[in-house]
């Protein structure tokens, strides 16, 4: 499954733009329902192949056997948010939780849209963050806002705005309260003009996102430090690999793991940009619980990970 091609009609209208007031990390389904395989509906075919446990694998040691369906790629929801929500069961409620209270939101606008098929409708991608009192998800709302990325051949097809050629994207957000900006690569966002349904999807390098990683699971889970720790946070990203950049090769080893999110986005007012960049705030991170871990003695404690280690 790959975003709608571009239709070959160009009608003029007007700008729109969505504030996102709901975020899908992969674990829940649009409707608030816990499942295992929400991850499916959240991203897409970025490899252009079908994995399947047997066959189909886009490079070398290529740890996820199966894709969604229509080929969709998504190892960051399937595999390591299954991960992270054994460490913090809340972690996607918490994030979805920002957005109402106003800490931070995207916000999307579109050019000129002219109908459900639009051959150009260039948009452009905002970090909103710290709106004037709960947001409303309304067009009375107006986020103050750094701008993250435009979409110049944006289009819209089949009633949903795609961003257009694949493309690398700096993107900003707060899981659980940390802060990151996630560079992905060959990186799509779709958003459909009558439901709000989005997506954004696209590959995380693993040079990039390990450390990345390492420092999300640190902030998670704070007693969870150190290099024995650091090693097994390094090796989930390592399992998780499952795309080649630049293109499939089953005979080059996986350098990226696949990313999709999913998020709902309401009409909304316009931005109002920030003379400066504006940063995520950095929440009450890292807890430690007899939840998760068991107490030994005073400073002491022993995780599930190390289970049946020395």
């Amino acid at each position: 499954m790959r975003p709608a091609a571009r239709p070959a009609i160009d009608v003029s209208g007007p700008s729109r733009a969505y504030a996102m007031d709901a975020l899908h990390l992969g674990q829940v389904d649009r409707s608030g329902r816990q499942s295992s395989q929400a991850w499916a509906a959240f991203g897409y075919d970025l490899d252009g192949r079908q994995t399947t446990k047997t066959e189909g694998a886009s490079c070398k040691g290529e740890a996820r056997r199966v894709d969604g369906k229509g080929g969709v790629d998504n190892s960051f929801g399937g595999d390591l948010m299954a991960i992270l929500l054994s460490l913090r069961f809340d972690l996607e409620s918490a994030t979805s939780g920002d957005m109402p209270r106003g800490t931070w939101t995207w916000v999307l606008v579109l050019d000129d849209v002219g109908g459900d098929d639009d051959a150009r409708a260039a948009g452009h991608l905002y970090l909103g963050v710290g709106h004037a009192g709960s947001p409303s998800f309304t067009a009375a709302d107006h986020w103050p806002a750094t701008k993250v990325a435009d979409f110049p051949d944006g289009y819209v097809a089949a009633g949903t705005w795609v961003s257009g050629a694949p493309r690398a994207i700096d993107l900003p957000m707060r899981l659980g309260g940390h802060p990151l900006a996630l560079s992905l690569k060959e990186a799509f966002v779709t958003l459909r003009l009558a439901d709000g349904a989005g997506i954004v999807a696209g590959a995380l390098p693993r040079e990039s996102f390990e450390p990345q990683y390492v420092a999300l699971i640190q902030g998670v889970q704070s007693c969870m430090t150190g290099p024995r720790y650091d090693e097994i946070f390094r090796s989930h990203v390592r399992s998780a690999l499952d795309l080649r950049l630049g293109s499939a090769d089953p005979s080059a080893p996986c350098d990226a793991v696949s990313f999709g999110v999913g998020f709902h986005a309401a009409p909304t007012g316009s931005v109002l940009p920030s003379a400066a960049p504006l940063e995520l705030p950095k929440g009450v991170v890292g807890w430690c619980t007899g939840n998760f871990f068991k107490q030994l003695a005073p400073g002491s404690y022993v995780s599930p990970l190390d289970a049946g280690t020395d």
